[in-house]
């Protein structure tokens, strides 16, 4: 049978959920788990953290938590431990998630520096015993960290659209900010869990996952176990994962660059080739030494 659930995350700004449609939702199906925002930065907790974990707790509902990142006021170890704090004694059955977007203080730093931030974080969640993982855009995992670095760990990786393509493997999608749920106005957060995590997410603390599983490459790590699986291929298919490619081009630099900010905010990668042109017989040297800066050949048309 597969493990395959429907969830919803939220924050303050959904405002007062009624709770018994959300409940009458899981009951019948509709809705297996929700994540709630426990706070974000130095040491804020969500104004509605409180509140929304009380009444899901009392319904029945399975939650997990998140955290949004800063790194303005606080090193991200310390923005952790604020987290830590705020889910004690909290039974979390969707673990906890360390969420790191497009804040300037983030983008601003270089992709090792950034990487090794995340996992300051991360370890400091793991040394709670809590179950926890990385929230991230597929953007930001496949182009903007090493994510080599990060397979110890679970991934919920947001991308809206039809498919995901993150390059590490992933528990949880998000993938609508533009969906609906019976108690909540307006739009909500959708996803996609490929794991049963209640199975091995267990009380309070997550017993024997101090180290998240992030898929089938970390067989054999502290913590893969039975919190691991294969990246998820695409629902309703047993056929793995396909990426297909449009050149979009030629065009001028500036609508270029319009079109590469675009697709990294649509949670897009760019590949393919660069066509820099037109040159002269005399630009021949300097071709080559920009190829070469980048690891190519440049060759002329």
């Amino acid at each position: 049978m597969s493990t395959l659930k429907q969830g919803i995350d939220i924050s303050k700004w959904q405002g007062a959920p009624d709770w018994d449609k959300l409940a009458a939702a899981h009951k019948a199906g509709r809705l297996d788990f929700v994540i709630l925002r426990a706070g974000y930065g130095a040491n804020t907790i969500d104004p509605a953290f409180a509140a929304n974990y009380a009444a899901a707790s009392a319904r029945g509902i399975p939650l997990g938590a998140y955290w949004y990142a800063y790194w303005q006021q606080a090193a991200p170890a310390q923005e952790a431990a604020a987290f830590v704090a705020a889910v004690q004694g909290k039974t979390l059955q969707y673990g906890i998630w360390y969420d790191v977007e497009y804040e300037r203080s983030i983008t601003g730093l270089s992709k090792a520096e950034r990487t090794d931030k995340v996992l300051q974080a991360l370890a400091v969640l793991a040394a709670s015993g809590r179950y926890c993982g990385l929230y991230a855009s597929t953007d930001m995992v496949n182009n903007r960290l090493d994510y080599d670095r990060l397979r110890a760990y679970d991934v919920w990786a947001a991308q809206y659209g039809s498919k995901c393509t993150c390059k590490l493997p992933y528990g949880l999608w998000q993938y609508s900010s533009t969906g609906k749920a019976d108690g909540i106005a307006g739009n909500v957060d959708q996803d996609r869990a490929y794991k049963d995590y209640p199975a091995f997410v267990t009380g309070a603390l997550a017993t024997g996952h101090t180290v998240s599983g992030g898929g089938s490459e970390t067989a054999g790590r502290p913590g893969a176990g039975s919190g691991s699986s294969p990246a998820p291929t695409p629902p309703g298919t047993g056929e793995p994962r396909t990426t297909k490619t449009q050149r979009l081009g030629p065009a001028p630099r500036g609508e270029l660059r319009k079109r590469v900010d675009r697709a990294d905010a649509l949670g897009l990668y760019v590949v393919g080739t660069l066509d820099i042109g037109p040159m002269t017989e005399g630009d021949v040297s300097t071709m080559a030494a920009l190829g070469a800066s980048l690891g190519l050949d440049a060759k002329s048309a």
